[in-house]
């Protein structure tokens, strides 16, 4: 799309609704430089007083081209929003590295502004190139928290994560400019210049709350004889002491909101006379367990991960050892034999 040359003009570009498009612009593959033509999508033909393209609310829009897709130099003040519920995939898939192949190219207007307000997904990706590096643009995250994905190359392996994030911060993302680093919770301070600026593909995307943890099987291996049981019969709380690692390990993934809200739940079937319990760390206090699901952990038990990680960010963490956790009770008068049990762990929103 080419504008025309009237500086007074405003253009808008709307998607209401779905919306593929492959331009192949003036380059005849994907491995074409092209330096004349930075722009497949718009290429403005004189300064116009501003571009706003919208992608509406619930709008499907899929635009793949061999060149850059919008030539930012004259189109007045770009304005860029992605309305709620919105899905947007941008790519270049031009394998050279030249600027002029990125996906938003050429020198923003003061003002420009991409702005995403509670969107299904918004993703920007360049085979060879970051899709975006533009101080006079600011990238605005509004009302919703999102989480932020960058990617190193043209894969869906993510190299950095920044969760539940609100507020703006420069396309350069290194939070340069006035007014600066403004997202919550900050990105320049926490290696964004390091990790997103050089990421060949930005994808954001709404929060969630997630298992994502494994928990080792819990093992028991008790003579009666030993002297951890009481001569009189009274049950013992057994720490777990089976041959391989008796740890246990909780890993939620709570991307919503800086502030974690859930709450970890147990049960237990299946265990005949046995009894279960939970001892939470740094406690003497053992939950005793039974077939009703009962909290074992809140959100503030756990330990979050570091912000831009891409294996930690969002993830919390519990780690128990073998006398924390999951114990069972037995006493010395018990008959010899082996005893099998199920817990099944849940995981509620909210806090009790």
């Amino acid at each position: 799309m080419r504008g025309g040359t009237n500086s007074a003009t405003t253009v808008n570009i709307t998607n209401n609704g779905n919306m593929t498009a492959l331009i192949d612009g003036y380059a005849t593959n994907a491995n074409t430089d092209t330096t004349s033509i930075r722009g497949s999508f718009f290429v403005g033909n004189g300064t116009f007083s501003g571009t706003n393209i919208t992608f509406g609310s619930s709008a499907i829009t899929n635009i793949t081209t061999n060149t850059g897709l919008m030539n930012m130099n004259n189109v007045g003040i770009l304005k860029v929003n992605a309305q709620s519920g919105s899905q947007t995939t941008l790519l270049s898939k031009n394998t050279t590295s030249s600027s002029t192949i990125r996906l938003f190219n050429g020198n923003a207007t003061s003002g420009s502004s991409l702005t995403l307000d509670g969107v299904a997904f918004f993703s920007m990706r360049n085979a060879a190139t970051p899709p975006l590096q533009q101080d006079n643009m600011r990238i605005v995250i509004a009302n919703t928290p999102l989480t932020i994905l960058g990617y190193a190359a043209n894969n869906d392996t993510v190299t950095a994560r920044y969760v539940a994030e609100i507020g703006s911060i420069n396309g350069a993302w290194d939070g340069n400019g006035t007014p600066g680093d403004q997202m919550s919770p900050p990105l320049a301070t926490n290696s964004s210049a390091t990790k997103l600026k050089p990421a060949f593909g930005i994808r954001f995307e709404p929060g969630v709350l997630a298992n994502s943890f494994t928990v080792n099987p819990s093992v028991w291996n008790y003579a009666l004889s030993n002297p951890i049981f009481p001569a009189d019969n009274t049950p013992v709380w057994l720490s777990r002491n089976g041959s391989g690692d008796n740890t246990q390990t909780f890993d939620i993934y709570d991307s919503r909101s800086q502030t974690a809200s859930f709450r970890l739940q147990a049960l237990v079937g299946g265990t005949g006379s046995r009894q279960y319990g939970f001892k939470k760390n740094g406690t003497n206090e053992v939950l005793s367990l039974n077939d009703q699901a009962q909290t074992i952990l809140n959100a503030s038990d756990f330990t979050a991960g570091t912000i831009g990680d891409a294996a930690t960010a969002g993830h919390l963490t519990y780690t128990t050892d073998a006398d924390h956790g999951l114990l069972v009770q037995a006493a010395r008068s018990e008959k010899i034999g082996t005893y099998t049990g199920s817990v099944t762990y849940s995981l509620v929103d909210g806090l009790e």
